[in-house]
């Protein structure tokens, strides 16, 4: 891969690398002016995770216009990008209203978050600065057993400092359980105790 490529491949260049480098004509046309566009482009979000998403955890959210050029772009933190798509394909908002109006997509709702201390540090500070809403009051204890349940062994790779040994194949497939939530445990444990108590 020579320098120039190289430069080509970031998250403003996306409609560049993917449809023109390969190239995926169904993606692209031509005008009488003899300009390429790509006509469903604007339809779409395209969430990239790129270096400084690794840095400070932030996913850089793009929406682009039909000429390819970034129409708006937003670095949103993993947990607000729900509400977002929510509102665009369930309610049918465009990307501009969302961008501009809605604060999951401000920057002061998406603090970058220091991610080299461990994971349930992070976890703890996020919810000190009121980050995690219905979660900020979560115990390691409760974060650690989420954990296990989605990411199996990833905390004790962590602990023994193997963290780059871990294989993204322990990760659970959620799309096999459509019943799967976060919060389940409180979920559960609530209703367990419920049934225990019997009718009312």
């Amino acid at each position: 891969m020579n320098d120039e490529y190289r430069r080509l491949l970031v998250a403003e260049n996306l409609p560049t690398s993917y449809y023109l480098e390969t190239p995926h004509f169904g993606g692209m046309a031509m005008t009488r002016a003899g300009n390429v566009v790509f006509p469903r482009l604007d339809a779409y979000e395209y969430v990239v995770i790129d270096n400084q998403s690794c840095e400070d955890g932030r996913l850089c959210l793009l929406n682009f216009a039909v000429n390819g050029q970034v129409a708006y772009q937003a670095r949103v933190l993993p947990y607000h990008l729900g509400p977002l798509t929510s509102l665009r394909y369930g309610l049918g908002h465009l990307w501009s209203e969302l961008m501009d109006e809605r604060p999951e997509a401000r920057r002061a709702a998406n603090k970058p978050i220091d991610l080299h201390p461990p994971l349930l540090e992070i976890m703890a500070k996020l919810s000190q600065r009121g980050d995690l809403q219905s979660f900020n009051d979560y115990t390691p204890a409760e974060w650690a057993e989420e954990f296990e349940r989605f990411a199996p062994g990833y905390l004790q790779y962590e602990q023994q400092g193997r963290v780059d040994e871990y294989s993204w194949d322990h990760l659970v497939d959620v799309s096999k359980d459509p019943f799967v939530t976060y919060n389940h445990l409180r979920n559960a444990r609530r209703l367990a105790e419920l049934q225990r108590r019997g009718p009312v």
